[in-house]
């Protein structure tokens, strides 16, 4: 008898003591054996996780979402949600309005209670004639302190940091271009805050004017994990 099962007679149950560290090998185990039963991971396995090289099962990384779609067509103003624990990109394209306007940006506290003070921004326009720098905006965000040619499209890009954290002021970087009224193609570049902590489940942005309204457009909302 082998040194394996020394001390064994035949027909005597195997026990765990009796096979030596190290003895089975992979030819020996059963196909589909090992279940997730018999790991020794953290964390927790799903469809959305993956089994990292240190043992743990762990949600692999992305990139932004897509979230949402808005299409404009007379429309008074623009409005977006954000959830929790994430941070945003809104990308406008084609972006008309009714008349020559500066566009405005807030943030709200639910869908239809935007924050009309406490805000600090400010901007520059930079185009052929110069650089046109704004004045800060306390009642709202400026996008930009030139107006936008209603016969001519802009885009933006608009980036959002972490807006439903209460723990922090809510901040918007924002980066746009077309023609300008009146003077020839505009490139802007602006940034805001409002200037206490606070969660905001929402952002408005809405043309400066009596009665205005964006003609025509997309909106398209990302977002990302920001931990």
């Amino acid at each position: 008898m082998s040194s394996f099962l020394s001390g064994r007679n035949f027909g005597s149950t195997i026990q765990t003591s009796d096979i030596a560290d190290n003895a089975t090998t992979n030819a020996k185990m059963a196909d589909d054996a090992i279940g997730l039963a018999e790991l020794s991971a953290t964390g927790t396995a799903s469809s959305s996780t993956f089994l990292r090289g240190d043992n743990a099962w762990s949600a692999p990384a992305s990139g932004y979402e897509f979230v949402s779609l808005s299409t404009m067509s007379s429309t008074s103003a623009l409005v977006v949600s954000f959830d929790a624990g994430y941070d945003y990109r809104l990308v406008l394209e084609q972006w008309k309005v009714s008349a020559a306007a500066r566009n405005a940006v807030r943030f709200g506290v639910a869908s239809d209670t935007f924050r009309t003070s406490g805000y600090l921004s400010g901007g520059m326009t930079a185009s052929i004639q110069g650089f046109l720098y704004g004045n800060e905006q306390t009642t709202f965000i400026q996008t930009a302190n030139y107006n936008q040619n209603p016969s001519f499209e802009w885009c933006w890009e608009f980036r959002i940091f972490d807006p439903q954290n209460s723990a922090k002021k809510t901040q918007v970087l924002m980066d746009g271009g077309g023609e300008g009224n009146g003077v020839d193609r505009n490139r802007a570049l602006g940034e805001g805050i409002y200037d206490t902590a606070e969660a905001h489940s929402h952002m408005q942005i809405y043309p400066q004017g009596s009665s205005l309204n964006y003609t025509s457009g997309t909106a398209k909302l990302y977002r990302i994990k920001n931990s």
